[in-house]
């Protein structure tokens, strides 16, 4: 388990492990997907970009039952159960869902910043990655966005807490532009 800021402790080792039993079709982005390949961000949540074909969509919510999620933004009145219980597909709606389960927050992301296309537009550089964390007894097979694919999405959100982050990608950066000039970060 890792410690978040805000909610305690992030067990991403047993989000994963929910999401693969339930065979969902992902690509893990954000700081995690970045983490695993060796950039040093601080984690704090898991973000997934979903396969948006109905049969994964509704694997997606059989494994969010199973972590017990509940809307992290839900408007005051309005239930923290997000409609996608009973229409996988109301998934789609939104660019961004961000969620509290008890093993910590994941944000279900459809439309990442300069990625409109979501999980076809990561799913090109992506790779397969095995985690292996103290969660579970076996390395867990994830698809992970390419790293510099992260970095541009955070360039392009545009956040604060985003544009904080981008200094610790300077090795990713370097790579990707190996054999031309890199831009300044």
């Amino acid at each position: 388990m890792t410690e978040g800021p805000e909610d305690g402790l992030l067990n991403a080792d047993h989000i994963l492990a929910v999401l693969a039993h339930h065979q969902v079709e992902f690509v893990l982005v954000g700081s995690y997907g970045a983490i695993v390949q060796g950039v040093e961000l601080p984690l704090t949540d898991i973000d997934i970009v979903p396969d948006g074909g109905q049969l994964n969509l509704e694997r997606l919510v059989e494994a969010l039952k199973e972590l017990a999620a509940t809307r992290i933004n839900a408007a005051p009145g309005e239930s923290l159960i997000p409609t996608f219980f009973d229409d996988p597909s109301a998934i789609m709606k939104n660019d961004v869902w961000n969620l509290k389960t008890p093993s910590g927050k994941l944000d279900l992301v459809l439309h990442p910043s300069g990625f409109d296309s979501g999980y076809d537009a990561f799913i090109r550089n992506a790779r397969q990655l095995q985690i292996t964390g103290s969660g579970h007894a076996a390395p867990i097979t994830v698809l992970v966005a390419d790293a510099y694919d992260i970095y541009l999405s955070k360039r392009r959100a545009g956040r604060g807490k985003d544009h904080a982050m981008l200094k610790a990608f300077e090795s990713v950066v370097r790579e990707h532009y190996k054999h031309q000039e890199a831009p300044t970060i």
